[in-house]
């Protein structure tokens, strides 16, 4: 198992969960309009990895199109895990599982990568914001993204809430 905390994924410049993952020895990334998207470990496809979400089955937001659009792109059909659809600030760790073990979800002939996301009871009370602003010289135009998460233990940590937001 390899594993990156939040303390790792707060140090460095990564957009999303599959830009962090790059970083795991044996993860390359796809990219998909600049941004990570999709992750192959030791060389076996997209296709072939798994992803979950604090141990659930994580499912993708894929298309039912067999053609291309308008603009040349083409529709994902597969099994493939979208790890571009959380930002990197709402994560604790991730745990890249590169062999197959019986206590993990089934499904990841080349590997899993479970997702553990911020929980209160370890986090106790903070906040956290962070904001981020990409400028085109070419157009003229900025893009803006924020994300910020928020969570609230009480005192004998025996209850709590966690609650996050992402913009861009």
């Amino acid at each position: 198992v390899d594993a990156i905390s939040a303390e790792d994924v707060g140090k460095l410049p990564d957009r999303n969960i599959a830009e962090a993952l790059q970083r795991v020895p044996g993860v390359a990334i796809q990219r998909n309009r600049g941004e990570g998207d999709f992750i192959s470990i030791r060389g076996l496809g997209p296709q072939f990895v798994g992803g979950s979400i604090n141990g659930r089955t994580l499912v993708s937001a894929t298309e039912s199109f067999n053609g291309t659009f308008n603009g040349g792109a083409t529709a994902s059909t597969g099994r493939e895990t979208n790890f571009d659809v959380l930002p990197s600030e709402v994560i604790q760790m991730l745990q890249v599982y590169k062999t197959a073990s019986a206590d993990q979800i089934e499904g990841g002939i080349g590997g899993v990568v479970n997702v553990q996301t911020a929980r209160p009871l370890t986090m106790g009370t903070t906040a956290t914001i962070s904001a981020r602003g990409n400028y085109n010289e070419l157009g003229g135009d900025t893009s803006p993204s924020l994300a910020g998460v928020a969570s609230w233990a009480n005192n004998d940590k025996t209850f709590g809430a966690v609650a996050s937001l992402s913009w861009s």
